[in-house]
């Protein structure tokens, strides 16, 4: 399947392949940590993070900011390793509920908002080794063990390796928004270089004409639903998933 609003970044990302987001929903995977050095010449161990309690409350928050009300929640959370280094990834889903999430995610699916970052409470540390001293001058310490509090999706974080990965696509017409494209599309164009959606004629009930499925429709059956009614093409990536 074709990848649609997707941020891609070069460390890390193999890490969230496997993993997917469903178009429709305000979903988005990330890695939000890694065993890299970050700004503060910290290294945290990823196999370290104790990670039972944050399970049992996945908030996630906006730029760490505990005060304010959470934009969303972790659905699961998952270590990896591998040749590239070690981390943990995550699913999120940000909440419709407030103006601050909704802010939020436009700005993630623009892909202004790319970086995640962990908040968590140090339980044991060390100094680095003369070895770790000459790989990476900047290490300060080592966090060896450490408890999960909450990730947040940041502006500008520690580790640069927490990246959003992959962002579902929402149409506007799911977020209320008003269309302005008042042009027919033929039915006969390549629905797969459309590029944003299009308006309704009239107030109808979207999902008894365009049916979202896991599996991509053809042309021809898009073209036949969407012509029902009235009713103009939506962009063709809409209908399936996010990979």
């Amino acid at each position: 399947m074709e990848q649609y609003s997707e941020i891609k970044h070069l460390s890390f990302a193999n890490a969230c392949n496997k993993f997917t987001v469903q178009n429709g929903e305000r979903e988005f995977v990330a890695t939000i940590t890694t065993d890299q050095v970050d700004r503060d010449g910290d290294r945290v161990d990823p196999a370290g993070i104790d990670l039972a309690n944050f399970k049992t409350n996945p908030v996630i928050l906006f730029n760490h900011d505990r005060f304010e009300l959470p934009i969303g929640k972790a659905s699961w959370i998952k270590r990896f390793s591998g040749d590239e280094g070690n981390g943990i990834v995550a699913k999120g889903v940000i909440s419709e509920k407030t103006e601050k999430a909704n802010d939020v995610f436009n700005l993630m699916q623009e892909g202004i908002l790319s970086k995640v970052s962990i908040g968590f409470g140090v339980k044991q540390m060390r100094e680095p080794t003369e070895d770790e001293t000459k790989s990476s001058p900047d290490l300060r310490r080592v966090i060896t063990k450490s408890e999960l509090f909450e990730f947040s999706v940041v502006g500008l974080p520690s580790n640069t390796g927490a990246n959003i990965e992959a962002v579902s696509k929402v149409p506007a017409w799911l977020r209320g928004a008003v269309l302005e494209d008042e042009d027919l599309i033929d039915p006969a164009v390549d629905l797969a270089d459309m590029a944003v959606p299009v308006k309704l004629y009239d107030p109808v009930a979207l999902e008894t004409l365009v049916q979202l499925t896991d599996a991509p429709m053809s042309r021809e059956e898009i073209a036949a639903q969407a012509t029902k009614d009235g009713i103009e093409l939506y962009e063709v990536r809409v209908l399936g998933r996010v990979t």
